[in-house]
């Protein structure tokens, strides 16, 4: 073990719910995760996010950001990062059905979805 903190999380009580925020590390002891979780119909479930959810890069940028309702369903804009910490993505959702979606070039103009390619299996 390196002894760093790979993860903080502080619980609270709040209109009889139990939430936890959580901070989870890369080895690095950059901040990989952080957002409120919660426990859904009375069992613990660390699934649940609620409000705003952030992920980061190695380097420490962030990687997304995405919002969730009290029930842990996606529900207003996702967005997502590159690595240098331009937007590339916009996504939209109501109680987890996309909505809309934006994509964006480097220089943040809008461009139609990335095609994945086709990859053959040997």
């Amino acid at each position: 073990m390196s002894g760093k903190v790979r993860t903080e999380v502080v619980f609270e009580v709040r209109n009889g719910r139990t939430l936890s925020k959580i901070r989870d590390y890369h080895e690095n002891g950059k901040l990989a995760r952080e957002g409120i979780y919660g426990n859904g119909h009375g069992q613990w479930n660390w699934d649940i996010a609620i409000g705003v959810v952030k992920r980061f890069h190695f380097n420490g940028n962030v990687k997304s950001e995405e919002q969730f309702d009290d029930g842990g369903s996606l529900d207003g804009e996702s967005r997502f990062y590159d690595e240098s910490g331009r937007l590339t993505s916009r996504i939209f959702y109501t109680k987890d059905k996309k909505t809309n979606e934006e994509y964006f070039d480097k220089a943040g103009h809008t461009i139609e979805k990335p095609k994945l390619e086709k990859v053959k299996m040997a």
